[in-house]
């Protein structure tokens, strides 16, 4: 049997697919803790629970927000249901900004575990934001 060196990621949330990737590795939040998903990991279904799961590439790592929701796992490929999912990329502060102050505007009239996703992706661009900001500092 051939090794598989990637897997294939779908996010679907209700307002249709919000990510379709590959990744060598998937790691998020369970309701029982962190998990590490790789290649030719055997089948699985859980729970998935509010926070951020992290997308490894060839060069990379990507950060999205999820709130909870469902995941299945197959040998190939990792799909995840849930009722909210961002992580877009922010290119500089003032759109870091504008985005806290849009999803600000915006809470009231999200859920509990769609704010707590809101709050986890803002976390991730602004973690994001500081690595980057550091290199360019430094080189």
């Amino acid at each position: 049997m051939a090794t598989v060196d990637y897997l294939t990621i779908t996010i679907v949330t209700p307002e249709g697919v919000f990510l379709e990737s590959e990744a060598s590795l998937v790691e998020l939040p369970t309701e029982e803790g962190e998990i590490g998903i790789y290649p030719g990991h055997v089948p699985l279904v859980a729970a998935i629970g509010a926070g951020e799961m992290r997308l490894h590439g060839k060069d990379q790592v990507t950060a999205y927000a999820l709130a909870g929701g469902f995941m299945e796992v197959t040998p190939r490929r990792v799909r995840l249901l849930t009722s909210f999912a961002g992580g877009e990329e922010v290119e500089d502060e003032a759109g870091a900004v504008e985005r806290a102050r849009a999803a600000l505007e915006g809470m009231g009239s999200l859920s509990e575990e769609q704010v707590k996703a809101e709050l986890a992706a803002l976390q991730t661009q602004l973690r994001h934001l500081a690595e980057t900001s550091g290199r360019r500092r430094k080189g």
